[in-house]
């Protein structure tokens, strides 16, 4: 995140105006432009704007925190294991290393929503949605991605399967190429699962059959399970009862 994305987030995040940022130090055309990557601040007005946002003048070397973060993101993957889950939320939650830097705030933020579907807080899911909905400029590509694929589940759990069906296409349209198979697998089958509810038993069965490759291929044996269910269910919907049975 460059230096002026960097106060940009800040001042968001502390609901702070341009005029009250700017205020004192220059004018907020000028603060405006820092933030737009036009111009650099000089080293005086940084200072002056770090030291009214509270936040040091270069982003921290964050590896702890990002390390905290990945392994959470990892553990969210198997949802079956949701003591554990709650375990190490519980564990890292007040952890300071998850917010001393931008990039691991903003996906330790993200992937709080995906904990909170999964434990059935979803009033605390449709906050944290509206929260991080604000900064969807400062994400990266795949946390683009993720913020979408939660969203997807987030209405998909809330019986909304046309609104979730989209946003797993489109979350699909923005992924990033260096997902792990693992991930797309999982998108896979959402889509299939959200496609059979809406009826589109064609495009269910694509990714439903697209996620089925993958989890063979992976040996995930309860996946492989599912998604043979899920197109057997699809086929006897357009009554081929026959392959259904197979």
């Amino acid at each position: 995140m460059d230096t002026g994305m960097r106060l940009k987030y800040h001042r968001m995040k502390k609901k702070m105006s341009l005029e009250d940022l700017a205020s004192g130090i220059l004018l907020p055309k000028e603060l405006k432009k820092i933030e737009a990557g036009i111009k650099e601040p000089g080293l005086n007005e940084l200072e002056a704007l770090c030291k009214k946002l509270g936040i040091p003048l270069a982003p921290k070397d964050n590896p702890v925190g990002k390390v905290l973060v990945k392994n959470f993101k990892s553990l969210l993957l198997h949802p079956q294991n949701k003591a554990k889950i709650m375990e190490q939320y519980a564990d890292i939650h007040d952890h300071p290393l998850l917010h001393s830097d931008e990039e691991t705030e903003l996906e330790y933020s993200i992937q709080q929503i995906r904990f909170f579907i999964i434990t059935g807080d979803l009033d605390s899911a449709e906050d944290k949605i509206k929260e991080i909905d604000r900064f969807k400029e400062f994400m990266n590509q795949e946390q683009f991605y993720l913020f979408h694929k939660y969203l997807g589940n987030y209405h998909y759990i809330l019986d909304e399967y046309d609104l979730a069906l989209k946003t797993y296409l489109l979350a699909e349209k923005i992924s990033p190429t260096t997902l792990p198979a693992s991930e797309m697998g999982d998108l896979y089958y959402s889509i299939g699962l959200s496609a059979s509810q809406c009826w589109e038993i064609n495009l269910a069965n694509k990714y439903s059959v697209l996620a089925l490759k993958i989890y063979q291929q992976e040996f995930v044996p309860k996946r492989i399970v599912e998604c043979h269910l899920s197109i057997g269910i699809n086929e006897r919907r357009i009554g081929n009862f026959k392959t259904a049975k197979e």
